[in-house]
C-alpha cells in the first residue's frame, strides 16, 4: 500500500509539470451522512486534471473528512453512552464528464484507496448494581472503494454536487453483497454527500 501512495505522489507531481493548468483545479466542501448509520460530517478534497477535453476531466485528488456519531442507547439494566468517530484520508482518480447533453450536468466516476482512523470511546452505567464501566479504541485500517456523483456548474467557477461514496472492505460481507456495501456496522460503509466545487 505504501508503494502505491509513492507511486500516485510520482505521476500525480509529473502530470502538474506537463499540465498547463494550476496544479490544484477545483477544491470541493461536503456535507456527508452515512446510509443506515447516525454518523455524519465534513469532506475537503483538491483535484488535479490530468488531461481535459470539450467532454470532461480526467483527474486524481486527495479526500480528508471527518464523521462522528455520539449518542447513548438505554438498555435493561443500565445506560450505554457511546461516541463513534472516523477520519480518512482517501487517493482519488476518476473522470468527471458532461452527460445528456448538457454544458452543465456532469457525471463523476472515481475509484478510491486510502486509510481509516476510527475512535470508540463511551461509557456503560448500571446504578441498579453500582456498576460503571468506561471503554475506548482506536483503529487504522486501509480502505479502498468508489465515488459516484452529479455536479451542476451554476457558473464558470462554482459547481453543486451530489455523491455516493462507497467503501468495498467489506464487500465478501457472508451475509451478501448490500450489507457488505451499504450497512455492516460500526465500519460507515457508504456515504451520501451535498456541497459545492470551486474551480481554480
Amino acid at each position: 500500500m505504501r508503494f502505491a501512495f509513492i507511486i500516485f505522489i510520482f505521476f500525480f507531481a509529473l502530470g502538474s509539470l506537463q499540465a498547463q493548468e494550476p496544479f490544484i483545479r477545483s477544491i470541493e466542501l461536503e456535507y456527508q451522512k452515512a446510509i443506515f448509520d447516525p454518523a455524519r460530517g465534513l469532506a475537503l478534497k483538491a483535484n488535479h486534471a490530468w488531461k481535459i477535453t470539450d467532454k470532461g476531466v480526467l483527474q486524481s485528488g486527495l479526500l480528508l473528512n471527518g464523521l462522528s456519531a455520539p449518542g447513548s442507547s438505554p438498555g435493561t439494566s443500565g445506560t450505554v453512552d457511546e461516541f463513534v468517530g472516523s477520519c480518512r484520508l482517501q487517493a482519488h482518480t476518476g473522470y468527471e464528464r458532461l452527460i445528456f447533453g448538457s454544458e452543465r450536468l456532469y457525471g463523476i466516476a472515481e475509484a478510491f484507496m486510502g486509510a481509516r482512523m476510527s475512535i470508540v470511546s463511551g461509557s456503560l452505567d448500571q446504578p441498579s448494581q453500582e456498576f460503571n464501566r468506561e471503554f475506548s479504541a482506536t483503529t487504522l485500517q486501509w480502505d479502498f472503494g468508489t465515488r459516484l456523483g452529479l455536479s451542476y456548474m451554476i457558473s464558470s467557477k462554482v459547481g453543486l454536487q451530489f455523491t455516493l461514496t462507497n467503501s468495498w472492505r467489506q464487500v465478501n460481507n457472508p451475509l451478501g453483497l448490500p450489507p457488505g456495501f451499504f450497512f455492516w456496522g460500526p465500519d460507515v460503509l457508504a456515504l451520501v454527500g451535498v456541497g459545492a466545487s470551486y474551480r481554480l
